[in-house]
């Protein structure tokens, strides 16, 4: 999971958790694509049998993430992750218009 780790580094350092759009910014040179295939080869399924009806992985990852790391540390990891993956979407767009 990429959230997690990104959790660690913004608790560790609250100077940059609260540094806003200055954070994002830094967000531009992460490439989230090569995080995410290396989160998914990690990533163990649950079958959808197990959960309760409303629940899913997200959100159960989610709330640990709230429960260890409050919510100023997940909220700026939320918006560093939309960033990136905005930029990404963008990006790819804005290519695939051109072609």
């Amino acid at each position: 999971m990429i959230m997690e780790p990104l959790c660690v580094v913004l608790n560790r350092n609250p100077k940059w958790r609260d540094s806003g759009e200055r954070l994002l910014r830094e967000m531009d040179s992460f490439d989230f694509i090569e995080a995410w295939d290396a989160a998914v080869k990690e990533r163990q399924t649950v079958p959808s049998v197990t959960m309760k009806r409303g629940e899913t992985n997200a959100v159960g990852a989610i709330s640990k993430l709230l429960n260890k790391f409050g919510p100023e540390t997940v909220i700026s990891a939320l918006q560093c992750i939309t960033h990136a993956v905005t930029a990404h979407l963008t990006t790819a767009m804005s290519k695939k218009n051109a072609a």
